[in-house]
């Protein structure tokens, strides 16, 4: 044929012409009987494409339920309707096996009465046990032409007969490795031989079942796999919150140490600076209470002349103006030290003058590297107020040039740290650098050089937290920026850029 769906004046132009001379030869009515067997033969064919068709159409149907997501029952419900529709004078029916139970348990039917339903729903699989039941435990097709003298049929057959069922055909549902998953049946109210084509027929109904078993189950699988993945991420994202908060307790009693730490070496730099004055000061009083001892002891004894007077005013001059200048330097020693303590162990925030606090810092910690021979200067370009957290200024300036020389001179015996600073009121904000002329470095130490614990100086006391508590500080803390331009064998330059006005929540 040429088309699917040919016309009745198709089929007639089909047929092959007569021949005239064999018709002189043969009977008439052989010729006709001929023809009428061509009629036959292609209006077979014609219903053979259209029950294909029929297959096909409501395959997509079932097909396209299970893309939807429908539930189980429903789809195989479906799957029964169009299978009645294309056999009506059909009953179906589709059973799931529990292979805990070996038990099967009705799911899908359209016209058969709920009265035999409900008798074999739940029915043991076995050899033997009706067609279903045998057919699921022998995972093979098993045809009953004739229920009422069926043996298989024998605990079943009334409940059959008093439902009008006559003749069950039934085909396991498995997938490709054996699996069964249940049975397709086709029931009929009178004793029936299937067809060649009623055999093929249960089998793709059954391998149609199959996909949506097994798509289902494989749908149920994914959900508990997701389950399960959901609960192993809630659990694991429970260890992670614990750990991360053990962690930020221990970052935060880390940063306390280094605090400590910072001060300790601030009280001992103070300590030991503060010893220069106070003794030229102790040395030049107790030079002039010796002084006026002999002064003293001169008038008592009226020797006392006028040269002596003079020498003693002019000594004890000089012994008070040296004393003075030395404890005026003790004196701003102590208050810069002051200043800086209450900073580092204060969370607020308050109003600075840079110039003003910068010098205080630098006179701070400049004791402790007077015997380094690394020189440190500072200059401030552009003077101006800023509110910030003083105590992490301290701290980032105190660690940036500790960490210039501790690791920026390595084989060199001299060097220059430099500080500089500028207030920038046009681009609203403060920046800061510290750069030196030291041995620069590398492009993977560069990448690791605010990582928590990374060291060049492991063993020899460093404990690579210095330069991640200033990252912290800078862009936590003080919500600002930090960047690092390093060469190797020419130094490296650490910029910070702050907020003019830090908000007091930053604290």
């Amino acid at each position: 044929m040429s088309s699917k769906h040919a016309e009745p004046t198709d089929i007639i132009s089909q047929i092959p012409p007569l021949n005239t001379q064999a018709d002189n030869r043969a009977p008439k009515n052989e010729t006709v009987a001929e023809l009428q067997q061509q009629i036959k033969a292609l209006e077979a064919q014609l219903h053979s494409q259209a029950y294909r068709e029929q297959i096909i159409l409501s395959s997509n149907k079932i097909l396209q339920a299970l893309s939807r997501r429908n539930n189980i029952e429903d789809i195989l419900q479906l799957q029964c309707e169009q299978a009645e529709l294309l056999h009506p004078d059909m009953h179906s029916s589709v059973l799931r096996l529990d292979k805990q139970t070996n038990q099967l348990f009705h799911v899908a039917s359209v016209s058969l009465p709920q009265a035999y339903i409900d008798a074999i729903n739940g029915v043991e699989i076995g050899d033997g046990v009706g067609s279903c039941g045998s057919a699921a435990f022998n995972n093979t097709q098993v045809i009953v032409e004739d229920i009422a003298t069926h043996a298989n049929w024998q605990p079943f057959k009334q409940y059959a007969l008093d439902a009008n069922l006559r003749a069950c055909w039934s085909q396991p549902i498995h997938n490709a490795e054996g699996k069964v998953f249940g049975t397709f049946a086709m029931y009929y109210e009178e004793r029936k031989t299937p067809s060649k084509r009623d055999l093929e027929y249960i089998e793709v109904q059954a391998h149609i079942a199959a996909i949506v078993f097994e798509h289902k189950e494989t749908e149920l699988l994914l959900a508990e796999h997701q389950e399960r993945l959901s609960e192993l991420v809630a659990e694991k994202t429970a260890k992670l919150e614990i750990s991360l908060a053990e962690l930020k307790d221990t970052q935060r009693q880390l940063i306390e140490a280094e605090k400590l730490a910072a001060l300790n070496e601030l009280v001992a730099g103070v300590a030991h600076e503060i010893n220069t004055p106070l003794g030229i000061a102790i040395t030049s009083i107790s030079t002039c209470e010796d002084s006026l001892k002999q002064t003293l002891k001169a008038f008592e004894h009226s020797s006392l002349k006028r040269s002596d007077l003079q020498r003693y005013f002019t000594t004890t001059k000089d012994l008070q103006s040296i004393s003075m200048t030395a404890l005026t330097r003790a004196s701003e020693i102590v208050r810069d030290f002051k200043s800086v303590a209450v900073d580092l162990g204060s969370n607020e925030n308050r109003q600075i003058n840079l110039q003003q606090y910068i010098k205080e810092i630098m006179h701070t910690i400049s004791p402790n590297y007077k015997r380094s021979p690394i020189e440190i200067s500072y200059q401030v370009e552009q003077n101006g107020e800023f509110v910030t957290h003083p105590g992490s200024i301290f701290q980032i300036i105190s660690n940036l040039i500790q960490n210039s020389i501790i690791h920026g001179f390595e084989g060199r015996e001299q060097g220059h740290v430099k500080l500089h600073a500028s207030v920038l009121y046009a681009q609203k904000c403060v920046r800061i650098s510290v750069a030196d002329d030291g041995i620069g470095m590398s492009e993977p130490i560069l990448e690791k050089i605010f990582t928590p614990f990374f060291t060049t100086k492991r063993g020899q006391g460093g404990s690579g937290l210095g330069l991640s508590i200033v990252h912290n500080l800078v862009v936590k803390k003080l919500q600002g920026d930090i960047q690092v331009k390093s060469t190797l064998g020419k130094g490296s330059e650490f910029i910070i850029t702050l907020p003019l006005d830090l908000p007091a929540r930053s604290n």
